[in-house]
């Protein structure tokens, strides 16, 4: 279907000497169909001015058929994804407990904790090693959890079967990659929550495919934010819902079961629904980008996202510096 953002943009760029060629390769990489490029340049140059049919903003999947579209792929890689998950709780607890031995021994050794806390003989130096334990058991469980995250998106797009060792080995070659767009959209979250939260909130569903982008198309750094804000553009509500709405239901369904179960089985849904929110994100931006776009997004990148994460920078540095001071006016 003929859209009047797609004749716009056909003239414009006809109007900036590209090529009906040019013009068609730049469409098609956007979702637009043979026929309707065709129909499209067909009006244009004819000059008709008949009105022109709009698209449904809102031709994605509802609700409930991605869920259950969700539950089959995880049903077709359960253990997959549970051998993914039983190594981030195997590592986690490993590292909590070296965690647990280095803290306590810096405990004893130090004097911190017994009467050496109230005289001068209080070992500062422990007290900060004891900090730094702590620091980097929580900065290697995250880094596992991490590694589990991309691991299972890596599961989710995946065609051919993938092994958990595999799936980690693709999340420790993109890590970096993957770490560096999640650090961009966290700042930009950050930075627009001070803007009074509405910008924050519209800002965390516009980029929220940026690692999926990252995943599909190899499209790095603050492009694949601006991808992604481009894939949501003209169904922001459409996606908000979908996301609140899945959420409600997890959180439904959770309540229930744990219930029912007396806390048993809390740990078991935690662990099912992991890999189930991984597939419903996937097919979601799937079903997004398969969508005809307005051609005039992807001529005018959105900058302003830029400005939130030097904002979201400052908000972090502002956190840091509050600490310190609060340290230094510690009475002693």
């Amino acid at each position: 279907m003929i859209t009047k953002q797609l004749i716009a943009f056909i003239r414009e760029q006809k109007s900036a000497g590209k090529t009906k060629a040019q013009i068609t390769g730049l469409l098609s990489q956007n979702g637009w169909k043979e026929e309707d490029i065709a129909a499209g340049f067909r009006q244009v140059e004819s000059g008709a001015s008949a009105p022109i049919p709009q698209n449904n903003p809102d031709q994605l999947m509802g609700v409930i058929d991605l869920v259950k579209a969700s539950w089959n792929l995880f049903i077709k890689r359960w253990q997959t994804y549970f051998g993914i998950m039983a190594f981030q709780i195997l590592a986690s607890a490993a590292i909590f407990i070296l965690m647990l031995v280095g803290g306590l021994t810096t405990l004893f050794t130090s004097g911190i904790g017994s009467s050496a806390v109230n005289n001068e003989s209080f070992d500062i130096g422990g007290s900060i090693l004891l900090f730094a334990i702590c620091l980097i058991a929580i900065l290697a469980i995250s880094l596992f959890s991490y590694l589990g995250y991309i691991a299972m998106y890596h599961v989710v797009r995946s065609d051919s079967e993938v092994g958990v060792k595999q799936a980690y080995s693709f999340a420790w070659l993109k890590f970096g990659s993957f770490l560096w767009v999640y650090i961009l959209t966290m700042l930009v979250v950050m930075g627009g929550m001070m803007l009074l939260y509405v910008p924050g909130i519209i800002a965390s569903i516009a980029i929220s495919f940026s690692l999926i982008v990252l995943l599909t198309e190899d499209t790095k750094g603050y492009s694949a934010l601006v991808r992604s804000w481009q894939y949501v553009y003209g169904h922001w509500w459409a996606v908000f819902w979908r996301f609140l709405a899945f959420g409600f239901l997890l959180g439904l369904a959770g309540g229930v079961l744990g219930a029912i179960s007396m806390g048993i089985l809390s740990s078991l849904i935690s662990i099912i629904v992991a890999p189930i929110m991984a597939a419903y994100t996937y097919l979601l931006f799937m079903n997004l980008k398969s969508l005809p776009r307005d051609p005039q997004v992807f001529s005018k990148p959105n900058g302003h996202y830029k400005v939130y994460a030097v904002l979201g920078i400052l908000m972090g540095l502002g956190y840091i510096g509050f600490f310190i001071w609060l340290i230094g006016t510690t009475p002693s």
